[in-house]
């Protein structure tokens, strides 16, 4: 049985949250420090898109996507509420670059990256929220704060 590829994707920050600290604590104050990348969470779609055409890859490569897969654990269809922004502009940035209507991204090969599936999917997801996160991924040794979940001693 061949299951369809999940075209799911986490914004992972480029620059950690304990590097990025650590750069401005050495007074390196600059606004690239806070951009996110788009990260699928199947490796099939990462897999596919590494196989399709040059022209296929820098579509998403210049929209905001990495061709890495995330280490995030949420359920299919779902993403980060905190994540909305940065998500929209990605989508923005690809739906820009689909609209010119080059002949070369019409004509590529996708090598089974389905475009339809993929806004699909992405128009159908929904936010889930850090509180509702620690509701789902909720295991001894973690504590809920005003902030989110934390790892720590004790529930």
């Amino acid at each position: 049985m061949i299951r369809t590829i999940r075209y799911d994707f986490d914004m992972v920050p480029v620059v950690s949250g304990p590097k990025r600290a650590e750069l401005e604590t050495r007074g390196i104050r600059d606004a690239r420090l806070g951009e996110k990348v788009a990260l699928f969470r199947d490796r099939r779609a990462v897999l596919a898109l590494k196989s399709a055409d040059a022209t296929v890859r820098e579509l998403f490569r210049g929209a905001g996507f990495s061709l890495a897969v995330s280490e995030r654990d949420l359920e299919a269809g779902r993403y980060c509420e905190e994540d909305l922004e940065s998500r929209l502009a990605v989508l923005g940035a690809l739906h820009r670059a689909l609209r010119t209507d080059d002949a070369a991204i019409r004509e590529a090969d996708w090598n089974g990256f389905s475009l339809d599936d993929f806004l699909n999917q992405t128009e159908a997801a929904r936010p889930i929220s850090s509180a509702d996160r620690c509701n789902v991924l909720t295991w001894p040794g973690t504590r809920r704060t005003a902030r989110g979940c934390r790892a720590g001693e004790g529930n």
